[in-house]
């Protein structure tokens, strides 16, 4: 059997353990490589002779995990995929005759959160009674700048153009810019911004000459799995 024959070149080949090293997600397994060490931990190299055998064992090896773990592969937009190590030992695991392969995973798992920030974006006395006489709502992303939308219908002139395009710049760039103090994870470049903070209001916040905005931010975080 497939499993005998492993078991037999693993013995003969002198190896006390191997390593699976893979990265998973997006719906695919990603990249994989496998590592094998002797019984002083030192690294196992082949020689030509045992060339064939040792891809005998490496193709078992590669194949069979499959079956002993699970990967989760699936990515959905908040979970990203895992990384790590499975460790690969031939043991007698339930203390009677017969030997097996263990396996054991140890692996970390990506996660893209959302971090909400409320801020206030400064803007001039001009672009401040535009806004206040004007615009419902302003909102974008990372990669779409500002948009605001009316509360009405109206024909801007050529100034009302000019604030209109300023004040999007001015609230695009300052979200763009932000950068919190604290934050759990790595900060990714996407993210989102709203002056409409419960979907029902149609008038934006304002302190002073400050627009109040919620801020969206995408963070990477890693995290232990057991």
């Amino acid at each position: 059997m497939e499993k005998e024959k492993a078991i037999k070149i693993w013995k003969e080949l002198g190896i006390e353990r191997a390593v699976m090293n893979f990265n998973c997600g997006g719906d695919s397994m990603g990249d994989t490589d496998f590592e094998f060490f002797d019984k002083d931990g030192e690294n196992f190299k082949p020689t030509k002779e045992q060339k064939e055998d040792f891809k005998y064992l490496h193709d078992y090896l590669d194949n069979e995990v499959y079956n002993a773990v699970e990967f989760y592969v699936n990515s959905d937009g908040h979970y990203q995929g895992e990384f790590g190590t499975v460790d690969i030992s031939l043991e007698n695991e339930y203390g009677d005759d017969e030997e097996d392969f263990v396996y054991r995973k140890n692996s970390q798992s990506e996660w893209s959160e959302q971090e909400n920030f409320n801020v206030e974006i400064e803007l001039d006395e001009e672009e401040i009674e535009f806004v206040k006489n004007n615009v419902a709502e302003i909102n974008g992303t990372y990669d779409s700048g500002a948009d605001i939308f009316y509360k009405r219908d109206l024909i801007l002139s050529d100034r009302d153009l000019e604030l209109k395009g300023s004040i999007e710049q001015k609230v695009h760039e300052f979200c763009e810019q932000f950068s919190p103090d604290e934050v759990e994870g790595e900060l990714e470049e996407w993210f989102t911004f709203t002056t409409n903070f419960d979907n029902h209001t149609e008038e934006v916040g304002i302190n002073g000459n400050s627009v109040l905005v919620r801020l969206s931010l995408s963070v990477t975080v890693i995290k232990d799995e057991e």
